[in-house]
C-alpha cells in the first residue's frame, strides 16, 4: 500500500512545531509527510516561510495550497496533484493522538481490509468509518478495531 501523511497546517508556526516534535516520538513508519500550508492569516508571508522551514527541519515536504481553501478544498488541491497514493493518513495540528504507532497500525488495518474506506483512534483503539461497517468488534492485522 502506497500511503501517505498529510498535515493540513492552518496555524501558527509554533503550534505546527510542537505537533512535529510529538509526532517525531510517535510515528514508527517512514511513510511521506506532506505539511500542508493553508495561509494562516496572522503575519501569512512569515507564518508561511516558518512553517515551509520546520517542513524541512522535520524531513516533511512542504506542499503550498497556494491561499486559504478551507480543509476540504485544501485536502481536494492536495489530492489532485497525488493520485498516486492509496492511503493518506490526515495529521491535524491540533491531533490529539498520543498513540506510538498509529500509522503503522492505520496501514497495518488498511492493507489487510481495505473496504473500511477510513479508520479513526479515540481512546487508544482503532475504529472503523466505512460504508461497510464492521458488524461486531473484531481483530485486524493484529489491532482491535470496535464499531463506531
Amino acid at each position: 500500500m502506497n500511503a501517505c501523511m498529510v498535515t493540513p497546517a492552518f496555524c501558527p508556526a509554533e503550534q505546527l512545531r510542537g505537533m512535529l516534535q510529538r509526532l517525531r516520538r510517535l510515528r514508527t513508519s517512514n511513510i511521506p509527510h506532506f505539511i500542508l500550508l493553508n495561509h494562516w492569516p496572522i503575519n501569512e508571508a512569515r507564518n508561511i516561510e516558518d512553517c515551509k522551514a520546520l517542513a524541512e527541519e522535520y524531513g516533511c515536504i512542504p506542499y503550498d495550497s497556494g491561499a486559504d481553501l478551507g480543509l476540504t478544498g485544501s485536502l481536494n488541491f492536495w489530492l489532485d496533484g497525488h493520485a498516486d497514493f492509496d492511503m493518506m493518513i490526515g495529521f491535524d495540528a491540533d491531533s490529539d493522538i498520543d498513540h506510538p504507532g498509529f500509522d503503522q497500525a492505520f496501514i497495518d488495518v488498511m492493507a489487510a481490509k481495505p473496504d473500511l474506506g477510513m479508520c479513526a483512534i479515540k481512546n487508544d483503539i482503532i475504529t472503523s468509518l466505512s460504508m461497510h461497517k464492521l458488524s461486531a468488534p473484531m481483530d485486524i492485522a493484529g489491532h482491535h478495531l470496535c464499531c463506531l
